[in-house]
Order: structure tokens, then C-alpha cells, then sequence
């Protein structure tokens, strides 16, 4: 009798050491649980699978893919979502952008660096290609040069995508992708075709004559890849005062819609010509072209057929 009283005497006190056991095992498998979804759906989760499980790659939906409508802006943005990108961030080699006639970026690939909290480099290596994926890969921490110069800083083509007229830009070229490519600071010769100056408020000249001497400045190029000698690159080369430049101005013509100019500055002459008046001293004659489709325009369910128009002729008054 009394062996028997020992014995659930003993079994009373295991029981509270079991349930404790348990309780701590369930809070262990919650805690576990909680920090894989903090993981897997946070900017600091991605930050400690990077370092604690090592991780090389972090995979970005994007919101917008539209380089007409935001530029690089929006994927900048939705990068910094889940990394934390240096403040100031330089490329190594080129970057590369690949977009369609409606401004639908198809590929992007460019390897950028900066430096950390710490002072030491972190690398990203951007890539999308919209035919195998709708996720844009960022892969970390890969080999780079780094050369902390400001001629190899990213921001000069951030921010001239925002003024840049690339759906005028590729407008008179019957062909479905283009090409932009961005290298930093670059050299011209004094001769090179295609050279249009351009300032940060989006006022733009063209390099018509030689240039007295070499060109250098932040460009931005926009070409048909692979038919470089069939239209010419436009080669946007960023100047802090326009004025300061010689060339030709021709940033009414790139912005203005040619079906509603103001009647003081365009008149029809005759069915496929307009006369529009740049200025008081210059006049063209702009000859029409190939119609244009024009997105996110109130007509036509959205899409507005625009004439594009080339250059016919340009009239100099008092000049002979």
C-alpha cells in the first residue's frame, strides 16, 4: 500500500515537468514559425536570409514595367523594398535596358556597387528578362572593380530618363525593340552624328556642325540593336546650361503633339505638311510620315494614332 502511494506520489510530480516540456516546445515551433514568414515577407527578413542562410539572389515582382511612364524610378524603388541599396550607387561596365514601341521594358542587366554602413562594397547584380520571368533577380555580392569616380555614378541616367523624349526618340524607326545603353561619363570625337544635348529640365539641342573639340559628358544612348548603321544612335548627352552649347534647339519638336499645336506656331499646308514656327527668326516645314500609336490617350480605347513628322525644310528669316 504504501509502494503504491510512493509510486502516483511520483507520477504527481512528473506530470508539471511534462506539460512544461511541452509549452516550451510549442513556443519554440511558433517562434521558428514567426521568424520564417518575418523572413520570407520583410525588407530585414531578406537582409538576415542573406546573411544567416546565405543567399545570392532575392527575386523582385515589379510594379511597373513601363520605361515611358517612370523610367528607372519605379524599379529603383521596388528594389529598395527588399534591399538596402547604398545612397550612392556606381556601375561596372555597361547597363543595359531593352524596351518595345510601347515602352514595355523587356531585359535589364547591369552590375552596380556602392558602399555599406561599414564602408565596404556591396555589389548588385540586375537582371529581367520578361520572357522567362515577370520577377526581376538581383543577384549580391558578386566580384566587381569597384572605382568610386563620379563619371561611373548611376544617377545621371536615373535622372535623365525622367526629361529624355524616348517615345519621340524611337517614334520614326518601323521596328518593335530598341535599346538604351548607359556607361557613365563619356568621350566623343569632335565629328560624332547623333549628339543631343540635353539639361535636366529636358531642354534639348542637337550637334548639327563639328564640335570644335572632343565631347565629354554623362550619355545616354538610344539605338536599334543590331541596325546601328541603318538609324543612328541618338547618344543624350546630359550639360548643366543648354545655352552654354552650340547646336540646334529642337525640344518644341520632340515634346509637341503635332495634332494640337497652337495655331500661332503650326498651320497645314497642304495634306502631308505642316509649318511650325520654332521661334521668330525659324520656321520648318515638317513633312508627314509614318502614323504613331500613342498609349493612355482618352480616345480610340486608349490609343491615339498620331502623324510623326520629318524634316522638310528650314527657313531662317533675314537670313540668306
Amino acid at each position: 500500500m504504501k509502494s503504491t502511494n510512493k509510486l502516483n506520489l511520483k507520477n504527481k510530480h512528473c506530470m508539471p515537468h511534462w506539460k512544461s516540456i511541452t509549452a516550451i516546445i510549442v513556443t519554440l515551433t511558433l517562434l521558428i514559425i514567426g521568424c520564417i514568414l518575418f523572413i520570407s515577407d520583410s525588407k530585414v527578413g531578406t537582409y538576415i536570409s542573406i546573411r544567416l542562410f546565405h543567399s545570392k539572389n532575392v527575386t523582385i515582382e515589379l510594379s511597373d514595367d513601363n520605361i515611358y511612364d517612370n523610367g528607372l524610378d519605379n524599379i529603383i524603388n521596388d528594389i529598395s523594398k527588399k534591399i538596402t541599396l547604398p545612397k550612392e550607387l556606381y556601375i561596372s561596365d555597361d547597363f543595359k535596358i531593352l524596351f518595345d514601341s510601347d515602352g514595355t521594358i523587356t531585359s535589364i542587366n547591369g552590375l552596380l556597387y556602392g558602399k555599406n554602413k561599414n564602408n565596404s562594397t556591396d555589389s548588385f547584380l540586375i537582371s529581367y528578362n520578361k520572357n522567362k520571368s515577370k520577377d526581376l533577380n538581383v543577384y549580391l555580392n558578386k566580384k566587381v572593380d569597384d572605382n568610386y569616380e563620379k563619371k561611373y555614378s548611376i544617377d545621371p541616367l536615373i535622372n535623365s530618363l525622367k526629361v529624355i523624349p524616348l517615345r519621340y526618340s524611337v517614334g520614326n524607326c518601323n521596328e518593335t525593340e530598341f535599346e538604351i545603353l548607359y556607361s557613365g561619363e563619356k568621350e566623343w570625337d569632335a565629328d560624332t552624328k547623333g549628339i543631343i544635348y540635353i539639361n535636366s529640365q529636358g531642354e534639348t539641342k542637337e550637334l548639327i556642325n563639328p564640335s570644335p573639340s572632343k565631347i565629354t559628358g554623362y550619355t545616354v544612348s538610344v539605338f536599334v540593336p543590331n541596325k546601328e548603321e541603318k538609324y543612328t544612335p541618338l547618344k543624350y548627352t546630359l550639360v548643366d546650361k543648354i545655352d552654354n552649347v552650340d547646336g540646334e534647339i529642337t525640344t518644341e519638336i520632340y515634346r509637341s503633339d503635332l495634332l494640337t499645336f497652337n495655331k500661332n506656331k503650326a498651320k497645314t499646308l497642304d495634306k502631308y505638311t505642316i509649318e511650325f514656327k520654332l521661334n521668330d527668326d525659324i520656321t520648318y516645314d515638317l513633312k508627314a510620315g509614318d502614323y504613331l500609336p500613342y498609349q493612355n490617350d482618352p480616345y480610340n480605347d486608349g490609343i491615339l494614332e498620331v502623324r510623326s513628322y520629318g524634316l522638310l525644310m528650314k527657313i531662317l528669316k533675314n537670313h540668306h
